[in-house]
């Protein structure tokens, strides 16, 4: 029974001395925590501006991913930017001149006509260059390679400034900094001018070589001793090569304008084996290239 006491005593001792420590620990006034001390107003300019140049960067990185992005949809589908482009023309054989033997086509005939051509003036263009040439019809294209082709420009006249102007680009001085970029914007259009599209006139002329498929035409046959030219007849003509100049306004036609070697069968008057005569004739037409069917197909 005594023990019993003494425990109780001792709990209610324990418990009594917790709660005065609780309360007095409430009741004491809380201790402010030490502020860090103000930071020099140039530190604080130091980083705001440096905070500034790196939005700045940021912002220039993504504007160019983005420019980026364009013009590399801008280059699909558009072979001939590599100055070489193919396609499948409807074309028209005039009447002929030339032969062995006397031999002419005397109707005009219209057939058609695989062809491939080559465009050398865009073997001379940067790739950029080659790119803003063959968007000349796509307006969105056209924008986006030409804002590349601004800021390659640019960068291309900010490494042949001198480094006392490279330097007033990035200067704290407003009247420095826009009397480099007044600087770097006149070196850069000298480089590219967008208003000047002469580099890409010699990307309107190609040269093409066709293979025209058979056609039939009235034919004059050989000079014979015995009744020299007869009348013409209509023969199947098969061509074997046509060549000459394209006209490629834009990445989508092509203008022919060539001339056709051709080959006609006919039995020879003693009944002998049959023989093959040739004429040429000129060719003229209008193709649909492959570029075309690029865009057609692009997503």
């Amino acid at each position: 029974m005594l023990k019993r006491s003494v425990s109780t005593g001792l709990g209610l001792s324990l418990l009594i001395a917790v709660a005065g420590a609780a309360h007095r620990a409430a009741a004491a006034p809380a201790v402010p925590e030490a502020t860090p001390p103000d930071k020099d107003p140039k530190v604080r300019e130091a980083e705001a501006k440096a905070r500034e140049a790196t939005a700045r960067a940021e912002a220039a990185a993504a504007k160019q991913r983005e420019l980026q992005q364009q013009v590399d949809q801008a280059r699909t589908g558009k072979l001939i930017r590599f100055g070489l482009t193919a396609g499948f023309a409807l074309v028209g054989h005039s009447r002929s001149n030339v032969g062995t033997d006397g031999v002419q086509q005397r109707s005009f005939e219209v057939g058609t006509m695989p062809y491939f051509a080559v465009v050398p003036a865009y073997w001379s263009l940067s790739d950029i260059e080659a790119t803003y040439c063959a968007s000349r019809f796509s307006e969105a294209d056209h924008a986006a390679a030409l804002s590349v082709a601004l800021a390659a420009a640019r960068e291309r006249a900010k490494a042949q400034l001198p480094d006392c102007v490279r330097a007033d680009l990035e200067s704290q001085d407003e009247a420095k900094r826009r009397a480099a970029e007044a600087r770097l914007a006149a070196k850069a259009r000298s480089i590219w001018t967008p208003e000047d599209e002469s580099r890409c006139w010699p990307t309107l002329l190609a040269l093409y070589v066709g293979m025209p498929l058979k056609y039939d035409a009235d034919v004059r046959p050989p000079w014979r001793a015995s009744e020299g030219y007869g009348e013409a007849e209509r023969r199947s003509v098969e061509p074997t090569i046509s060549f000459g100049a394209a006209l490629i306004p834009n990445t989508h036609i092509s203008l022919l304008f060539g001339v056709t070697h051709a080959r006609i069968s006919l039995p020879q008057e003693s009944g002998g084996p049959r023989q093959t005569k040739r004429f040429g004739t000129y060719t003229f037409g209008v193709g649909g290239n492959i570029d075309l069917l690029g865009s057609l197909l692009r997503p």
